[in-house]
C-alpha cells in the first residue's frame, strides 16, 4: 500500500534541497561578478557600484534558504530530516558573503577608528607588545597572533576578521536559544534571526573592540546559564569573565551590570514563588552577585592607568541631569544641517532603525509573555516548559533599553559613557525574545501556508532593512568610510618626505588615523608632528583671499578623492565646500600641489604672515 504522505515528504524533500542547491549556485554567481567589477577608487555608494545582480542573487538566496527553514519548521518535518540545517547554512553563507562584497571588489579597508587598530595590531607584529595606550588589547593580539601563525597579510586578516565574528554570533546565539527557549521551533527561529539580521551597525564591518566583545556576549550568557546544570562549564565562563576587561570596558561594565540584575531577578522570583506564582528558579543566581563584583573590581584596577576614563567619569559626575535634551538637540541639528525635515525624518529613521524597531516590538511582546506566565496564579511551570532563564534576558534587554532612552533624554550624564551603544547590547537579546512571539502567533493561525508565508515576508523585511542599511552611502545620509589604496599611498609620501615640525592640515581624513595604520602606533606617537585643525569652510575664502594669509607658519595638506565628493553629493546641503572652492585652491599661489597619484593630493601651504 502506498502512503501519500510519504510521498508528499519526499516531494518536499527534494524540491528543499533543490532550492539550496540553487541558493548556493546564486551566491557563487553573485561572488563571481562581484570579483569581476572591482573597485577602481573612492565609492561614494557601494551599493550602487556593485553590479545590481549581485545583490539580486544574494537577496533570491535568503529568500530561498528562509523559505526551506520556515517550511520544514511549521510543517513539523524538521523532526524527520536536516534540510532545515542546509537552509540555515544557506543563510549563514549569504550573511558572510554580503559582508565580504567589499573585499571581493578590492576594497583596500575602511577610515576612522578602523586605521587606528590596525595600528595597534601592527605593534604587536612588530614589536612583540602592545602599544602603551592599548585599553583593549585582546582584539589586537589575537589578531597579531594570527598573522604571526598563518603568514597572512594584515591587511586580510583585520579585513575579514570581523566577517567571521559576525558568523559566529550565529553559532553563539543557537547555543544560548538551546538554554532559554524550551522549544525546539523557538530556537530555530531565534538562530534563524541572528543569520538573517546584520546586528550591530557598523560593529559588523569595522574592526572595533567593542563591536568584538558585543558579538560575544551571548556565549557568555551561555556559559552563565549551562553552569546552573553543569558545573564544569563554569571553567569557560569565569576565563571570559576575567578576560572582558581587557576586551572593552565598556563591554565589562555591561557584564558586572547584567550578573547584577540576575541576582536581583532572582531575589524576587524567590518572593514569588512564596506568593505561589507560577515560576522556576535558579537555584545558583547568588554567585551572579559574586561573578559581578569581581568583574568589577578587574575592570576598576584596568582602567586605573588609563587617564581617559578618569576623565570619563568625572564627566559623568559634573553632566548628572544638567544636559537634559542634548542628544535629542543635536541629532535635530544634524538633520537640519542636511536639510532633512518632516516627513523625510520618519523615512530616515525607518532606514536607520527599522529592523530595531521591529525586533524591539516583538521582543517586547515576548517578554509580557514570559511575565503572564510568572504572574499569573496557576500550578507551578517546571523549567521545560517556561525556562525562567528567559526572563532574565528579558529583563536585561529592559534594563539596555532604559538606559537607552536616559541617553536621548539627556539623564544621569550617560553620555559620557558611550551609552549610544546600549542600543547594540540591547539588539543582541532579541533574537530570543522576538522567537517566542513569532512562534507563539504562528501557532494561533489556522492556516499553515499563510503562517509560512508571513513568517518568511516578515523575515525577508528585517533582513531587507538591516542589509541595506549596513554600509554607509547616500541612502541613509552617510558617505561611504571606504579607503583605498591610493590614499594609503599619499600619506605614505607624504610621511616619508615631510618634515616634522610642520603641521598637516586636512578635511575629513584624520591624519592621525592613517599615520597609526602605516608606522604603527607607538611609532606613529614618537614623532614630532602636528595635525592641525580642518580647513576652514571653503577653504576660508569668504573671509582671506589666499589659503597662506590663513596659518602663522607653512603648513602641509591632503586632500583625497572622498573629501572632494562628499561635500558636492550626500553632504551638498552642509554647505563647507563646493566645486568652485577646490578650482580657487588650486590656482591659489599660496599653496603648491607636491604630489599626486590620482587619488590624494599633497601640498605645501606657504605662510604669508610670516
Amino acid at each position: 500500500m502506498i502512503n501519500l504522505n510519504d510521498n508528499t515528504t519526499n516531494r518536499e524533500n527534494i524540491w528543499q534541497k533543490a532550492i539550496a542547491i540553487s541558493c548556493l549556485v546564486l551566491v557563487a554567481i553573485a561572488i563571481l561578478i562581484a570579483h569581476a567589477n572591482p573597485a577602481t577608487g573612492f565609492e561614494l555608494d557601494i551599493y550602487a557600484s556593485t553590479p545590481a545582480v549581485t545583490w539580486i542573487f544574494l537577496c533570491l538566496a535568503i529568500l530561498g534558504g528562509t523559505s526551506i527553514v520556515i517550511s520544514q519548521l511549521f510543517s513539523r518535518n524538521y523532526k524527520t530530516n536536516r534540510n532545515w540545517l542546509i537552509g540555515l547554512l544557506v543563510l549563514v553563507i549569504c550573511n558572510f558573503t554580503f559582508l565580504l562584497i567589499p573585499y571581493i571588489r578590492n576594497y583596500f579597508s575602511w577610515g576612522g577608528d578602523n586605521l587606528g587598530h590596525w595600528g595597534m595590531v601592527k605593534d604587536i607584529v612588530t614589536n612583540g607588545h602592545f602599544y602603551k595606550g592599548d585599553d583593549y588589547p585582546i582584539t589586537h593580539i589575537i589578531l597579531s597572533q594570527l598573522i604571526l601563525v598563518t603568514k597572512a597579510p594584515m591587511q586580510l586578516v583585520t579585513n575579514i576578521s570581523t566577517s567571521f565574528l559576525s558568523v559566529f554570533f550565529v553559532a553563539s546565539t543557537c547555543f544560548l536559544s538551546t538554554v532559554v527557549l524550551p522549544k525546539r521551533e523557538q530556537q530555530i527561529i531565534a538562530t534563524v534571526i541572528a543569520a538573517i539580521v546584520l546586528f550591530s551597525g557598523g560593529y559588523s564591518v569595522f574592526l572595533m573592540p567593542n563591536g568584538w566583545s558585543i558579538f560575544l556576549l551571548p556565549l557568555l550568557f551561555y556559559f552563565y546559564f549551562k553552569f546552573q546544570s553543569e558545573r564544569l562549564y563554569i571553567i569557560p565562563f569565569i576565563l571570559y569573565l576575567t578576560m572582558y576587561p581587557f576586551f572593552h570596558p565598556l563591554s565589562s561594565l555591561i557584564v558586572a551590570i547584567t550578573l547584577i540584575i540576575i541576582y536581583l531577578v532572582g531575589l524576587l522570583s524567590k518572593t514569588l514563588l512564596k506568593r505561589g506564582h507560577n515560576i522556576s528558579i535558579n537555584p545558583k543566581h547568588s554567585l551572579s552577585v559574586v561573578f559581578g563584583i569581581i568583574e568589577l573590581g578587574i575592570l576598576l584596577l584596568w582602567i586605573h592607568s588609563f587617564a581617559v576614563y578618569q576623565q570619563n567619569v568625572n564627566d559623568l559626575l559634573q553632566n548628572i541631569f544638567s544636559r537634559a535634551g542634548e542628544a535629542i538637540g543635536n541629532m535635530g541639528n544634524s538633520l537640519s544641517k542636511v536639510n532633512v525635515h518632516g516627513l523625510e525624518i520618519v523615512i530616515l529613521y525607518i532606514k536607520l532603525y527599522g529592523a530595531d524597531t521591529i525586533l524591539i516590538i516583538l521582543s517586547l511582546v515576548g517578554f509580557l509573555m514570559g511575565l503572564k506566565l510568572i504572574f499569573s496564579k496557576i500550578k507551578r511551570v517546571d523549567q521545560e516548559s517556561f525556562p525562567f532563564f528567559i526572563i532574565y534576558i528579558g529583563f536585561i534587554f529592559l534594563f539596555f533599553g532604559v538606559i537607552y532612552l536616559f541617553y536621548w533624554a539627556g539623564l544621569l550624564g550617560l553620555s559620557s559613557i558611550g551609552a549610544d551603544r546600549m542600543l547594540y547590547y540591547a539588539m543582541l537579546l532579541t533574537p530570543e525574545l522576538s522567537a517566542i512571539t513569532i512562534y507563539w502567533f504562528s501557532q494561533k493561525l489556522k492556516f499553515k501556508f499563510l503562517v509560512n508565508v508571513l513568517v518568511v515576508v516578515l523575515l525577508l523585511v528585517l533582513s531587507g532593512l538591516s542589509f541595506r542599511g549596513l554600509y554607509y552611502s547616500p541612502y541613509t545620509l552617510q558617505p561611504n568610510a571606504q579607503i583605498t589604496a591610493k590614499d594609503i599611498a599619499g600619506f605614505e609620501w607624504l610621511i616619508s618626505k615631510k618634515t616634522l615640525r610642520i603641521g598637516v592640515v586636512n578635511i575629513a581624513s584624520e591624519p592621525p588615523r592613517f599615520f597609526d595604520a602605516i608606522l604603527g602606533s607607538t611609532a606613529a606617537i614618537q614623532r614630532t608632528d602636528r595635525y592641525d585643525v580642518q580647513f576652514l569652510d571653503h577653504f576660508g575664502y569668504q573671509k582671506y583671499s589666499s589659503v597662506g594669509m590663513q596659518y602663522p607658519v607653512d603648513e602641509y595638506a591632503v586632500i583625497v578623492t572622498s573629501d572632494r565628493v562628499i561635500y558636492s553629493t550626500v553632504w551638498k546641503n552642509v554647505g563647507r565646500f563646493t566645486s568652485s572652492d577646490f578650482i580657487q585652491l588650486d590656482e591659489d599661489t599660496t599653496v603648491n600641489k607636491l604630489y599626486s597619484n590620482g587619488g590624494t593630493d599633497v601640498f605645501y601651504i606657504k605662510s604669508i604672515t610670516q
